[in-house]
């Protein structure tokens, strides 16, 4: 189970966001590079005063990101522009996708 199953119901968002939402913030190279190393990712839960009922004065929002790698090898920059991109506070999860053969 992961960690922020446990999260109250309001905070859940749940929503794919596609590969081609960071286009704006990166180089062609910085695109091939989201393209090559990330297979989904998917906005999990914002964190925020409205979905929780927590007020805060030092953090605003929190987005929750999990995000499926193609290959974990030299992400970090792909990671770093999805980041750079979101205008709040962001706590990222990743995992290595499985491809089943057949």
């Amino acid at each position: 189970m992961v960690w922020y199953s446990q999260l109250p119901k309001p905070t859940l968002v749940n929503k794919v966001i596609p590969k081609n939402a960071f286009d704006h913030y990166c180089s062609g190279q910085q695109k091939r590079l989201i393209t090559d190393k990330i297979e989904k990712i998917r906005w999990t839960h914002e964190l925020a005063w409205e979905t929780t009922n927590l007020p805060s004065q030092e953090v605003k929002e929190i987005q929750c990101f999990e995000i499926e790698l193609r290959q974990e090898e030299g992400t970090e920059e792909a990671l770093r522009i999805i980041d750079w991109a979101i205008p709040f506070q962001t706590f990222v999860t990743t995992q290595k996708v499985k491809w089943l053969h057949r």
